[in-house]
């Protein structure tokens, strides 16, 4: 594929737009639940807000190959970014926080 679409109104964390991302394909998706935190929107993917703008932003990502090819290359940099370390790391930092705050 050359790009890849979420039509979904409700999302949770929406793996698979971060797996298009990573295979270098920009995004089209709703801008609801975590998508503004798995995309950079306007650099790796456009979120939009309703049907005629989903539609348009498709047909501009379809009528540019350079539009394409550079979203998908940004977006491909920032999927390296969502690793297990960098989670845990964050999980680990969340619970010591936790934990500190209730030793007060």
């Amino acid at each position: 594929s050359d790009l890849y679409c979420s039509a979904s109104k409700w999302e949770g964390f929406n793996l698979p737009l971060l797996e298009a991302q990573s295979f270098a394909k920009p995004a089209v998706a709703y801008n609801i639940g975590a998508h503004p935190e798995v995309t950079n929107n306007g650099v790796t993917a456009f979120l939009v807000n309703s049907n005629d703008e989903f539609i348009s932003r498709i047909d501009e990502l379809i009528s540019s190959h350079d539009l394409r090819q550079g979203m998908g290359s940004r977006a491909f940099d920032w999927a390296q970014g969502f690793t297990w370390d960098k989670y845990t790391e964050g999980c680990e930092k969340v619970l010591a926080d936790v934990l500190k705050e209730a030793r007060r």
